[in-house]
């Protein structure tokens, strides 16, 4: 896959990286001048942290090479507005993490992709194949949920709430017990059960 853009021409050659700790593991955030542009959960000992492991960091460094930018450095002091963010979400705040600029790296289709998924009320959920037709590629669902596999930044692109037609939980980067706990915690703090709640019993 042919990079975006390089690093010079990103608006994000610095940047920075913090770890924040959630009620569902900790999360690696990186981010640049021009926004968030990584969130993805990382092993730490706790009870979610191996749905993961490793595997968090090395998709991370894959990240930084497929689009030609440097290793962040250690920057908790320029988190402040995404850790209180994250915070407020898992409070059941479903605008806090809308509050955050995003820095977006992929094809157009994956960001088009990404920004649909974006518009999915805080509690619902929507299947692949109710998201290619939003897109207007129908047949195109497979191609959309490689475009959710590669989701740079979990929670804030809320790709936890695509699901299956089944109703099924499927294809997420966190583990599916991170999705349905996500599910759940939305469903709680928005009322009533979610459609995979109803169907799943989750």
């Amino acid at each position: 896959m042919r990079p975006e853009k390089r690093a010079s021409e990103s608006g994000a050659p610095d940047l920075g990286w913090t770890d924040v700790p959630t009620p569902l593991g900790t999360m690696r955030l990186v981010k640049g001048a021009a926004g968030l542009l990584w969130a993805n959960f990382v092993a730490d000992g706790g009870a979610w942290g191996e749905a993961n492991g490793d595997r968090g960091q090395a998709a991370l460094a894959r990240f930084l090479r497929r689009h030609r930018l440097p290793d962040p450095k250690p920057a908790p002091g320029r988190f402040e507005a995404e850790r209180e963010a994250l915070a407020a979400y898992f409070a059941g705040d479903g605008a806090a993490l809308h509050r955050i600029s995003l820095h977006l790296f992929g094809s157009p289709f994956s960001r088009a992709v990404w920004q649909a998924v974006r518009t999915i009320p805080f509690g619902e959920v929507r299947s692949y194949r109710e998201l290619a037709a939003v897109l207007g590629v129908p047949r195109s669902v497979r191609a959309v949920a490689r475009a959710l596999h590669h989701n740079p930044v979990l929670l804030f692109v809320p790709c936890h709430r695509v699901i299956g037609a089944s109703g099924s939980l499927v294809g997420y980067r966190g583990g599916l017990d991170r999705k349905a706990a996500l599910l759940a915690h939305e469903r709680a703090h928005r009322g009533g059960a979610s459609p995979v709640e109803r169907q799943t019993g989750r």
